[in-house]
């Protein structure tokens, strides 16, 4: 698409090498993918220090070093609606984990106070927050998870979701956080997608009883095995382990 729709030539003005989008080209390409008619009127990307094939995606409008910021518009039936501002900042980008980070921090940071739950009444400090995640982490890979696994944390803000999602990071996990409103048939939908392995769940959230729509989702809970042993459950093939977020023993 990027060679059939633009080309690059440079700028008179400054001599650097700009990218030049074949407005008319690119519109029947993107009306052809998307199925309905696309405004053709695509805009000239800032100029670029790189040269052509440098760092170019398959639409050819990425590049590493940037002079300016770059416009990205959203393709639309009622046409072009800009939908991201990217410029150069002042603080360069991190190059560490989520998991790195938590180390850092614990180390930085260790007695002061991470979180504050007030609803809970409850709070934790650096420290105890990366000690809580790699012991959550542990228990993950001890139940059969591997890193690259998909792991959901359904649930509202709280202590426990965010010692769940720090212990993704820490155990190499990909968090897939769902909304604590869903309902059987969302809920159903989000684990099926993207092959969630094992899944954390709150007890309840608001007025709903969260147990009862696992149940819908998951009829094998009324004869599950054993704590500790994986569970088998016809709707979610990929879904091996269920963690309740409760003081109370489930079956």
């Amino acid at each position: 698409m990027a060679q059939a729709a633009s080309r690059w030539l440079p700028d008179p003005g400054s001599g650097q090498v700009g990218f030049v989008v074949d407005k008319v080209a690119l519109g029947r390409i993107f009306s052809e993918y998307f199925g309905f008619p696309c405004q053709s009127s695509f805009y000239q990307i800032p100029h670029y220090h790189n040269h052509p094939g440098q760092a170019r995606s398959e639409a050819g409008i990425v590049d590493s070093n940037p002079t300016q910021g770059i416009d990205v518009w959203s393709i639309a039936p009622n046409g072009h609606k800009p939908s991201y501002w990217h410029s150069l900042g002042t603080e360069p980008m991190t190059h560490h984990t989520i998991g790195q980070l938590v180390d850092i921090a614990a180390e930085r940071w260790g007695d002061k106070e991470a979180l504050l739950s007030l609803y809970q009444d409850h709070r934790i400090t650096f420290s105890e927050a990366r000690d809580k995640a790699d012991h959550l982490a542990a228990g993950l890979l001890q139940l059969g998870l591997s890193p690259g696994d998909r792991l959901a944390i359904w649930g509202p803000n709280s202590i426990q979701w965010y010692i769940s999602r720090l212990a993704a990071a820490r155990g190499g996990f990909i968090a897939v956080q769902i909304d604590p409103a869903y309902q059987a048939p969302e809920l159903l939908h989000s684990l099926t997608k993207v092959g969630v392995k094992a899944l954390i769940s709150t007890e309840s959230y608001k007025t709903s009883c969260s147990y009862q729509i696992l149940r819908a989702v998951i009829p094998e809970l009324d004869n599950c095995p054993e704590s500790g042993d994986q569970l088998r459950c016809a709707k979610v093939p990929s879904l091996r382990s269920l963690v309740i977020m409760s003081n109370r023993q489930y079956r």
